[in-house]
């Protein structure tokens, strides 16, 4: 049986870090859809799709618009205020049209969801077919998940709905948390403290589907001069990954990824003026959009969950 070098065993069984894409000049725009990316500069209507770190034009839209996405191939962007205009693979085009305004689309497991503004959750197949409503009494930001549930914040908290009907419930009462991320187990909720000028704190929470008991995630504080401190998670498997910003005097600002797996925490990706922006997220690794020297996000990453082990050489 032939042998496997310890290089090539590496390569195999373990992630690599790596940059997927490094852009001259601003991203506005940037989507992953089944592996592949798809960008669009700051004041150009092309959006294009990156190859082996190469972008070439995909697609050019009639005006230039930040708010679009990319499902199975399919580019879904609001062309006007109700409409969605879907674009397949093969350059076919379909309208769909709303009497009211459109807004909050989202493409999730073969369909693309919208609110229209009297509050009802609306839906097509990306494919092709008839749109329906699905619930109602629904806000933005919200999130559709398998167990046929939406998830948003109302006025008092996060609530959730049966996409098969019925009222929504309250499932965490507060109004000042936001949503993260939904699992198949609950809902990663992040809170932080109103602006004081001496103190700042921020958590990360887990909110079971039966509302309790609540789970800290991450949490922190930080003390100076005007300081400010966000967090926000996402989770894949058993991977926790918490997006961190620290501002501190104002100006200075320093963002963090840490990936949580097994009780342990480890710091993934740092720098200075550098948010983050998720674009996609397995249990292995996380695919992030990252702003260079605050001079827009320029690069497009994708981190390991774990740092590199050294391996002896296969013999």
């Amino acid at each position: 049986m032939p042998r496997i070098s310890g290089v090539l065993l590496a390569t195999l069984l373990f992630c690599t870090s790596q940059t997927l894409f490094r852009s001259p000049g601003p991203i506005d725009t940037a989507v992953v859809d089944g592996g592949a990316i798809y960008v669009s500069f700051f004041g150009s209507r092309v959006i294009q799709r990156v190859v082996d770190g190469t972008a070439s034009p995909y697609f050019t839209m009639d005006a230039v618009r930040s708010g679009w996405t990319v499902a199975d191939g399919t580019i879904v962007l609001r062309e006007i205020p109700t409409e969605l205009l879907l674009v397949a693979p093969d350059g076919s085009r379909r309208t769909i049209a709303e009497p009211l305004t459109i807004r909050g689309f989202r493409a999730h497991e073969g369909f693309v969801y919208w609110l229209v503004d009297d509050g009802r959750l609306r839906r097509a197949p990306i494919a092709g077919g008839a749109a329906e409503t699905i619930a109602t009494a629904v806000s933005d930001p919200y999130f559709v998940v398998g167990q046929g549930r939406v998830v948003f914040a109302g006025g008092n908290g996060i609530y959730w709905l049966p996409l098969a009907g019925g009222a929504p419930r309250l499932l965490f009462p507060r109004a000042d948390a936001a949503i993260d991320w939904v699992t198949p187990d609950g809902v990663l909720v992040s809170t932080r403290t109103p602006f004081d000028p001496n103190v700042s704190s921020a958590q990360v929470l887990r909110v079971p589907w039966s509302g309790g008991p609540v789970e800290s995630v991450y949490e922190i504080t930080v003390h100076g001069y005007a300081p400010e401190v966000s967090a926000g998670a996402v989770q894949a498997g058993e991977t926790t990954y918490v997006f961190l910003t620290q501002t501190g005097h104002f100006f200075w600002t320093w963002s963090t990824l840490y990936s949580l797996r097994g009780g342990v925490m480890r710091a993934r990706l740092g720098a200075p003026n550098a948010p983050m922006r998720l674009l996609a997220v397995d249990e292995e690794a996380v695919t992030v959009g990252h702003w260079i020297d605050a001079g827009g996000m320029r690069r497009i990453e994708r981190i390991c969950a774990t740092p590199p082990r050294s391996h002896a050489a296969g013999r």
